[in-house]
């Protein structure tokens, strides 16, 4: 599982964008709901991929740390 910073000023647009395999989705869609629940809109339409839109890098770093630890919470 991945997490990058995605967006530039003249898309306007930033994400916070997800992969996984195949062999990760049932842990990662389990981290998903962590963070929907933490009140993040997550986007899981797509397999391998997921993204919550950002307003700025701050807010990305918060996302990560937030996804971080549910990645440690949730072990499988």
């Amino acid at each position: 599982m991945t997490i990058n910073y995605v967006g530039c000023r003249a898309w306007r647009n930033r994400l916070a964008e997800f992969s996984y395999t195949e062999k990760e989705e049932c842990r990662f869609l389990k981290i998903a709901n962590h963070l929907r629940d933490l009140g993040y809109e997550i986007d899981t339409g797509v397999e391998g991929w997921a993204a919550i839109g950002v307003d700025d890098r701050d807010e990305y770093k918060q996302v990560v740390e937030d996804y971080r630890k549910a990645k440690r919470l949730i072990k499988k």
